[in-house]
């Protein structure tokens, strides 16, 4: 394993942990971080956190600083099956 590396500051962070994994979310449900960093190693993502706090909790690090305009949200997967048949299930 390599060297821990810390990324941010991050304008916004959205973790979804927490959260339940049936039903509609509403917007207040959502934790944001702001000015967020993310700590991984190789593939593994250790921690996340405000940046600044990141930086004295792991000192360290490999730190880079990206100052990112940016919101970052785990990726969402369209499970959707019949689109990939092209013709209704019932049929199949």
């Amino acid at each position: 394993m390599g060297k821990a590396k810390l990324i941010g500051p991050i304008k916004q962070l959205i973790p979804l942990d927490g959260l339940s994994l049936t039903g509609p979310l509403k917007d207040d449900q959502l934790n944001i971080i702001p000015d967020a960093g993310i700590v991984f190693n190789d593939d593994l993502i250790l921690n996340i956190g405000i940046y600044n706090n990141l930086c004295k909790s792991y000192p360290d690090t490999d730190m880079e600083e990206i100052n990112a305009d940016l919101v970052i949200l785990p990726g969402f997967v369209d499970v959707h099956t019949h689109i990939c048949y092209g013709e209704k299930r019932a049929d199949v």
